[in-house]
């Protein structure tokens, strides 16, 4: 059995700001590539959480990354936009994204896939 070493407030103020910062991400995100109209569009786990809110708010559930679809032509774009808003930029094992901190972790990261135009 786990024990729990965090409790109360401090346990549920700890799962909500884990949440808010994964929303927080992914507002900022969407408003930078807007800002810079850098066409895209959000996938994964994001993009199912909008769908079942149309259908049923409480069966939302949030994942930690954030995933963007964005066309390879438009890479220089969005790492212009992505680290002017901020973000530092990272290619690991070919796959591009976004971190907030440079020592942040790749699980808290925003994902851009790249579709062909």
């Amino acid at each position: 059995m786990v024990e729990f070493t965090i409790t109360g407030e401090e346990l549920w103020n700890r799962m909500a700001r884990a949440v808010e910062r994964v929303n927080e991400r992914l507002r900022k995100t969407v408003r930078i590539l807007e800002d810079a109209q850098v066409p895209y569009a959000v996938i994964g786990g994001h993009a199912v959480r909008a769908w079942v809110a149309q259908v049923d708010e409480a069966a939302q559930r949030t994942t930690r990354d954030v995933d963007i679809l964005v066309r390879p032509t438009d890479l220089p774009a969005l790492i212009s936009a992505m680290t002017a808003g901020g973000f530092y930029y990272r290619n690991t094992a070919g796959l591009d994204m976004f971190v907030e901190q440079p020592d942040a972790s790749d699980r808290d990261a925003v994902r851009f896939a790249r579709r062909s135009s």
